[in-house]
């Protein structure tokens, strides 16, 4: 589905640049006509710029964990990862009371969850929504269910949403690497699609689209200057 969203989203763009090239062929276009190509392009730009931009930003964050062999990498204690598991996307029937008026159950697969870091054990509380690292090294997102004092330190107890039972083992504030902050829907497929080798060559083939509109855009320009002044 989202490739067939992708290769939409580049048939539109090409559209939008071949009927900017018949306008202004025909000849000076009305002003309307002119307001609406400019906003078409400016919502366009500023959309792809956006998803590319935060899919560059996950993705070298993802490049700079794998190289230093970890899988959760912050820069100024924020952190970006692509939800890839249901365990949050939906509210189980075990754990209706428990969240009843809270927001819950809206994280699904292929969500970019950006987190925040914590400055200590005492900014969490039941409710929050954290990541922390498994004993595997993985990256989990779930909810403190339970609070528990062990000898002097605060330990977690999580759950996710859509879980029946808590996880395995309690989280010590050690393994906390941040709290939900934000979610962007699906902008993960996008990010692990670009992370593949289609992904590069769809890169490159952005690229090649985005000169070649640059380059057509300025010879128009040149030849709508010349016309003027032959006039």
């Amino acid at each position: 589905l989202w490739i067939i969203r992708l290769t939409m989203g580049f048939k539109t763009y090409i559209i939008i640049l071949l009927l900017k090239g018949q306008i202004l062929k025909m000849g000076k276009p009305k002003h309307d006509g002119k307001k609406l190509i400019k906003t078409l392009k400016t919502v366009g730009n500023v959309l792809f710029w956006t998803v590319l931009v935060l899919s560059y930003a996950v993705g070298i964050n993802g490049l700079i964990g794998r190289l230093m062999g970890k899988n959760d990498v912050s820069f100024f204690g924020i952190n970006a990862m692509v939800c890839e598991s249901e365990s949050m996307s939906y509210v189980n029937a075990a754990n209706k009371d428990y969240l009843s008026g809270v927001k819950a159950g809206f994280i699904k697969v292929g969500d970019v969850v950006v987190t925040k870091r914590v400055g200590s054990p005492d900014d969490l509380k039941v409710g929050d929504i954290i990541t922390y690292l498994s004993s595997d090294g993985k990256s989990i997102l779930h909810r403190i269910v339970a609070i528990k004092n062990v000898d002097g330190r605060k330990l977690f107890s999580l759950r996710g949403d859509a879980n029946n039972v808590n996880d395995p083992r309690l989280v010590e504030f050690s393994s906390v690497t941040g709290k939900f902050a934000f979610k962007i829907s699906k902008v993960g497929y996008g990010v692990k699609f670009l992370q593949s080798g289609y992904g590069t060559i769809f890169l490159a083939g952005t690229i090649f689209i985005i000169l070649l509109n640059a380059y057509i855009g300025t010879v128009i320009d040149e030849r709508k200057k010349k016309a003027d002044a032959d006039k």
